[in-house]
């Protein structure tokens, strides 16, 4: 189990975080928003509709976004990863994959 996210700070590491201190507090405040994010689906679902203003919708819909492109950005870290361990770039990958597309897409607007 994590330790949760208002565990004990010394003061150093509060001002002077090491890279891998403020990773690990981003993915513990990923964590609880994930967590707080399914209990509220969940909740939602039990009460009707109507009770929600636009308010309520657009912020939880907002809330759900950012779940989303946080689960996106730490699949995107394990890609970058196995591509590393397979002695690939990703960002090398990447920018191959992007023109290789740019170029199909420019041939296929020329043929048509």
């Amino acid at each position: 189990m994590t330790k949760p996210l208002n565990e004990r700070v010394s003061l150093l590491d509060i001002q002077s975080p090491t890279n891998a201190k403020l990773e690990r507090w981003a993915d513990l405040r990923t964590e609880e928003l994930e967590t707080l994010y399914a209990s509220m689906k969940e909740q939602l679902s039990s009460i009707p509709s109507d009770e929600w203003d636009d308010w309520d919708k657009e912020s939880f819909k907002a809330i759900g976004d950012i779940v989303s492109k946080r689960r996106a950005d730490a699949v995107r870290q394990e890609i970058a990863r196995m591509m590393e361990l397979a002695g690939m770039s990703y960002g090398v990958q990447r920018v191959i994959h992007q023109r290789k597309a740019a170029a199909l897409k420019q041939l296929n607007k020329n043929n048509r």
